[in-house]
């Protein structure tokens, strides 16, 4: 729980600092975060450019997003192949009861037919 108040203060600053100095989220750097996280802790957490750009990432966010029901490149495309399936199956099902009601109609027709010609 200590480190996740502790992240939360840093994120919280280095957000603060990053809208009053006009800098995108793409373009923070370690020296910012160590910035934030010295005024938000009172010590810099030395992450390296490359581990700030990864974090800040959308597209390791959206990929890392694997759980059932998430938004990750893997989850989403089993959701389509679900949804796909089930109109399938839904395609096949209407076109049954099209036929039946087709069958039915004719029936009814060969029925009215009969009765007409007695």
């Amino acid at each position: 729980m200590c480190g996740d108040v502790l992240l939360k203060d840093i994120v919280g600053v280095l957000v603060r600092l990053a809208s009053t100095k006009g800098i995108r989220p793409q373009d923070i750097r370690s020296a910012d975060v160590d910035e934030a996280a010295f005024e938000a802790i009172g010590r810099r957490v030395g992450l390296s450019d490359s581990s700030v750009s990864q974090a800040l990432s959308a597209v390791n966010f959206v990929s890392s997003r694997n759980s059932e029901g998430g938004i990750g490149p893997q989850q989403v495309a089993s959701l389509l192949t679900i949804a796909e399936t089930s109109g399938q199956g839904a395609r096949l099902r209407i076109e049954k009861e099209r036929l039946r009601v087709q069958s039915s109609q004719h029936l009814l027709e060969e029925a009215v037919k009969q009765l007409i010609a007695e």
